[in-house]
């Protein structure tokens, strides 16, 4: 054991019980925010389907979003964001070939936003709600 390692695991050195209630306070309000990610994720979703919002904002709010996201696994996320790239594929090559911007009608983005809905629920229905 290290002089340093001693420091930090001797009973009179409160720092790790600082640092746990910290992260245990923390905790909470990652799930409420966690929750209020995942609700922005639905209503861009929800702005998309209903014309509302173009494919190109859906496309970063839901990039960043993700970012913000602490409480997906690893598998869920590789499925977020192969949906996810349902949507961005074809809006890159619409604007690279400069042909009309993908929307709702179009199979290959109305099956990513399918999934993203679902995975979104998913998502929410771990943090209990």
């Amino acid at each position: 054991m290290t002089r340093a390692q001693t420091r930090l695991d001797h009973p009179c050195n409160n720092t790790w019980g600082t640092l746990h209630l910290e992260q245990s306070v923390s905790m909470e309000v990652d799930s409420e925010r966690e929750r209020r990610q995942l609700d922005l994720m639905t209503d861009r979703l929800a702005r998309f389907r209903k014309g509302e919002l173009g494919i190109g904002p859906v496309i970063a709010d839901l990039e960043a979003l993700l970012g913000e996201l602490q409480s997906v696994d690893e598998s869920w996320t590789e499925r977020f964001v192969e949906a996810w790239g349902d949507l961005e594929i074809p809006y890159a090559v619409a604007l690279d070939r400069r042909q009309p911007i993908p929307t709702i009608a179009d199979d290959t983005v109305a099956e990513g936003v399918a999934e993203l809905e679902r995975l979104v629920a998913e998502a929410r229905a771990a943090l209990g709600q």
